[in-house]
């Protein structure tokens, strides 16, 4: 996988979002969060801001998104549970994004999800510092140019990227002083070749895969079956990746709710799959 001339929100999503250890992080969130932050988009409009300062601090951003803004007092029926006496209702707090939008805060358990996004963005800035990921833009004028490692060192606290935007600007005591407009993102030689090496999977070829090796055939194995060779055959895959794919692409009789009868085990098949491998 190459990585050239993307935006910031594609840039995230390749450098950040993709990442194993966010990935990793996100199977783990609870069910009432889980389409909060079904993509990276949609995380950073829960973010509530329209701008990420280049120089920020991670469990500062991790503590205003998740608890910073919780309204005292202020609790919102969530879902039923079930409860020994009855079903009764969870609450949970509310907080306040800039609109002045009441939404749901995030439980304690989920903090450590926010908390992955956020250090691997700052590991992604840190490669911008670096210049292992090149920046071009436009100034104002029209100009093309290329910001240098001098331009990310010099007061990054005054540096913001805004990601709808797609621009880089830079205030000093609350003004604006300077802005690069059409952001064009680029890794190295280095980090592209470690990118294509460790990047994320193609959700096309693990859905052909998974048709062509499984799903085409009569059901011979259980879905956790499955998910052990696939996660063989694409090291990479999250097994949250994997059970969207599972959702999208499994025809019904392969998504049989029960255990799988060992008798129709083809045991067999499956040695051949894993040999392919």
């Amino acid at each position: 996988m190459s990585i050239s001339a993307l935006t910031f929100s594609e840039v995230f999503e390749t450098l950040v979002w993709s990442s194993a250890e966010v990935q990793s992080a996100l199977e783990r969130v609870s069910r009432e969060n889980a389409e909060k932050i079904s993509d990276p988009n949609a995380f950073l409009c829960r973010y509530g801001s329209y701008r990420i300062n280049f120089h920020f601090d991670v469990e500062g951003q991790t503590f205003w998104m998740t608890k910073g803004r919780v309204i005292k007092g202020k609790t919102k029926p969530l879902y039923i549970v079930p409860h020994e006496r009855g079903s009764r209702k969870r609450k949970v707090p509310q907080i306040k994004v800039e609109d002045d939008t009441v939404i749901t805060a995030w439980p304690d358990k989920d903090a450590e999800a926010v908390r992955r996004v956020w250090q691997k963005l700052a590991s992604m800035f840190k490669l911008i510092s670096d210049g292992r990921v090149i920046v071009s833009a436009r100034t104002q004028t029209g100009d093309a140019v290329t910001l240098r490692v001098s331009d990310w060192s010099t007061q990054p606290e005054t540096l913001w990227f805004t990601w709808q935007e797609n621009s880089l600007k830079r205030y000093r005591k609350k003004r604006l002083v300077q802005v690069f407009e059409c952001l064009e993102f680029n890794l190295s030689i280095t980090e592209r070749e470690q990118l294509t090496r460790n990047g994320p999977i193609s959700e096309l070829k693990v859905e052909t895969w998974m048709a062509e090796t499984f799903f085409e055939r009569k059901r011979f194995c259980d879905k956790e079956t499955v998910w052990e060779l696939a996660k063989d055959r694409f090291p990479n895959l999250s097994h949250l990746k994997f059970k969207e794919v599972w959702k999208n692409t499994a025809p019904k009789d392969w998504k049989r709710a029960g255990k799988f009868p060992e008798k129709d085990k083809n045991i067999n098949l499956i040695n051949q799959i894993r040999q392919a491998i």
